[in-house]
């Protein structure tokens, strides 16, 4: 399931049944907002990880083509670090 998922699926919990809906309503608000931002923040942490995962590769990479220099015959894994690197660096 995406982050997008999991937002619109948030439950309200059943505390706020049979309450007062004007009440039920803002508190449910609060709380879908609060369960949304910590999904928010998982998912931030698993793309640092990921962000993380793709400069050890590059790094790998470098040392492995340097004791290797075979490996870097026809370029792709070059061209593929540098697109991940490009990539992982845009705001």
């Amino acid at each position: 399931m995406s982050t997008h998922d999991d937002i619109m699926n948030i439950t309200c919990p059943p505390a706020y049944a049979g309450s007062d809906v004007t009440l039920g309503y803002k508190l449910g608000h609060r709380d879908a907002r609060h369960a949304a931002a910590s999904l928010a923040n998982a998912s931030d942490r698993e793309i640092e990880q990921l962000k993380d995962s793709i400069r050890a590769i590059a790094v790998q990479w470098e040392r492995q083509k340097n004791l290797f220099p075979v490996l870097q015959q026809d370029g792709w894994m070059d061209l593929a670090i540098k697109d991940a690197m490009l990539s992982i660096n845009k705001k």
